[in-house]
């Protein structure tokens, strides 16, 4: 597979352990390059949550809840595969003393696998929000701190999103996040070059058995513009 990208991830490398044949081609010139920072702003969703870390930190004090008021759920997909993860212990700092300007931060981990799916969204890989059935234990009634965290999950993960461009982000790229140490590149890449060759394949299983003229048609040619001259005059 041939990654057409300026841009590093974490999984590139193994374009050359595998073969250096450029087929298929992964374009991902329109990346996403997302840091710890973008990718927290991005899970918590700031531009909707002003106060969110006061009442985070408000909360967490009093009733000395570890893995904070709630958690945050959202999925990659990259080709076929699916990787859902929650993120969670949410932290702000300035950048500069007195300033406006902040960089922040979350623990994540990996929650769920799913392989081989049908793909939700068009592009090869994606990050979006979704929304999980929740539950935490605790210890006892009178004590708030969580003994721990159990996740539901109600068949393949769909796309709970607000259907917001805000929502999605398309082709990212994830070498400065947390999520590059806890996913298997080996797995991205594999999953990436299966699903770019499936959609050739489909191409090509389009067109056997058409004529010319019904596959020019099938890609979007009008033959009484394009092909005036297909039949032979008499």
């Amino acid at each position: 597979m041939q990654i057409l990208c300026k841009h590093k991830d974490f999984y590139d490398y193994k374009c050359y352990e595998f073969s250096r044949d450029t087929f298929p081609t992964f374009d991902r010139r329109k990346c996403n390059k997302l840091d710890q920072s973008q990718l927290t702003e991005w899970v918590i969703d700031l531009n909707y949550r002003k106060g969110f870390f006061n009442y985070y930190n408000n909360i967490k004090q009093k009733y000395n809840i570890i893995h904070g008021s709630r958690d945050f759920t959202f999925c990659l997909e990259a080709g076929t595969d699916k990787y859902i993860f929650a993120a969670f212990d949410f932290s702000q700092k300035e950048k500069v003393p007195n300033s406006q300007l902040f960089e922040y931060d979350c623990s994540v981990k990996l929650i769920k696998t799913i392989k081989n799916t049908k793909k939700i969204l068009p592009a090869v890989m994606t990050l979006f929000r979704i929304k999980l059935k929740y539950s935490r234990k605790y210890k006892n009634q009178s004590d708030n701190t969580p003994s721990g965290d159990e996740y539901e999950y109600q068949g393949d993960a769909s796309y709970f999103g607000n259907k917001n461009e805000s929502d999605i982000i398309e082709l990212p790229v994830l070498s400065e996040t947390k999520l590059a140490g806890l996913l298997d590149p080996h797995e991205i890449y594999i999953s990436l070059d299966s699903y770019l060759r499936s959609l050739h394949n489909e191409v090509n299983q389009e067109s056997e058995g058409l004529t010319d003229e019904e596959k020019a048609v099938n890609k979007g040619f009008d033959k009484r513009e394009s092909f005036r001259n297909i039949h032979p005059r008499n």
